[in-house]
């Protein structure tokens, strides 16, 4: 399972992804930014807000993603390609592309477009 990187975690923090779940990756800051799993009883009130973040897997992002923009015939469908050995795209058709060598990155790319443009479903 991969989750996404220390920086797009922070970054979709700021943009208001949802950070809590019973079960889940997070990144901590001791002395050094750490990755962690939390598991149901975990106190996150030992933690800092800025100390803290949600670090989402590929899956939880791709679960809040819609399908599709928009309404047009072959165009705003949501698509994941790995176009190499070390890079995904994920595309919503003639609107948008990111890419990244981590899925979970590139997920985390998109939906931060989509919030930037106000694209995502309340």
């Amino acid at each position: 399972m991969k989750t996404v990187s220390l920086k797009y975690a922070a970054q979709l923090k700021a943009n208001g992804f949802p950070q809590a779940h019973r079960e889940c990756w997070f990144w901590y800051k001791t002395d050094e930014w750490k990755l962690w799993f939390s598991q149901f009883n975990d106190d996150f009130s030992l933690y800092e807000e800025k100390d803290f973040c949600m670090s989402p897997t590929a899956d939880e992002i791709l679960d809040i993603l819609p399908n599709r923009l928009g309404k047009e015939k072959r165009k705003g469908l949501l698509e994941i390609d790995k176009t190499t050995a070390k890079n995904y795209c994920v595309m919503y058709t003639f609107i948008k592309s990111v890419n990244s060598n981590s899925l979970a990155d590139a997920l985390a790319r998109m939906w931060l477009y989509l919030k930037e443009k106000d694209l995502l479903r309340a």
